[in-house]
């Protein structure tokens, strides 16, 4: 049995830990939020460490390309085709939440029946100012990640104007600690079983079997989003960029 489990990929570890915990907040109840801080622990382990392998990954591609121009050119494609596809991400997101309203009906604490303020769209301005950050120490404890990508960005364009007797010393440590950030993660990776059971198991104790159908309708809307900007905006810049025509089409 161990022979088995052993042999199986980490998707399958992780689903099978998901009904597992699953079936035990069922069946416990209440009682099965015990273990809720296990879970809690393993996703803090997770979060600990993602501004740190965005910004050494980043860093680590960026100064992989020693030419300032060449970096400039693809530097500026890639910025413009990260803002085309999250608006349009947004976008779908918005319409297909629209129409199918996912979590509608599933109340998580009872007694909360107050009315939620939703914030106002920001203005063109401000979304780009929001992007950068006033305070690089405050927006790595916020996790902001649109602000932690664009100091990354800034972070290996600036090592890669370096003179190269300056610039490799600095690369190599990025380098480096890319690979050490990229290790910790694959150890946090094999705990995700145990991290995943326990908090399917938190949560089926606390909100009932109610959260399994709650979270079905979250996951299939998630889905078929994932698709569809798979299929409208990916395919559609695959076509018009390079002239190949997606296999469903042709």
């Amino acid at each position: 049995m161990l022979k088995k489990y052993s042999k199986m990929n980490d998707i399958t570890k992780i689903l099978i830990a998901m009904l597992l915990g699953s079936l035990l907040g069922i069946l416990l109840g209440e009682k099965a939020t015990g273990i809720g801080f296990i879970g809690t622990i393993w996703l803090n382990l997770m979060k600990m460490f993602l501004v740190p392998i965005v910004i050494c990954m980043m860093v680590k591609g960026i100064t992989s390309m020693d030419n300032p121009k060449t970096l400039g050119r693809i530097g500026i494609r890639i910025v413009v085709f990260y803002m085309f596809t999250t608006v349009a991400a947004s976008v779908l997101g918005l319409v297909i939440t629209g129409v199918f309203h996912p979590g509608v009906g599933f109340q998580f604490t009872e007694g909360s029946a107050e009315a939620v303020e939703i914030a106002e769209l920001p203005t063109v301005g401000k979304f780009f100012t929001d992007m950068f950050s006033s305070n690089i120490f405050a927006t790595f404890n916020n996790a902001n990640m649109m602000q932690v990508l664009i100091i990354a960005v800034i972070m290996g364009v600036a090592i890669v104007m370096l003179p190269e007797e300056k610039r490799a010393p600095v690369r190599s440590w990025f380098v480096s600690m890319a690979d050490l950030v990229m290790s910790i993660i694959s150890i946090a990776l094999k705990l995700a079983p145990i991290g995943v059971f326990c908090l399917m198991a938190n949560a089926l104790g606390k909100y009932g079997i109610n959260l399994l159908l709650t979270m079905s309708k979250l996951l299939g809307t998630f889905y078929l989003c994932c698709l569809l900007h798979l299929i409208v905006v990916y395919c559609l810049i695959l076509w018009l960029f390079t002239g190949i025509t997606p296999p469903w089409i042709s």
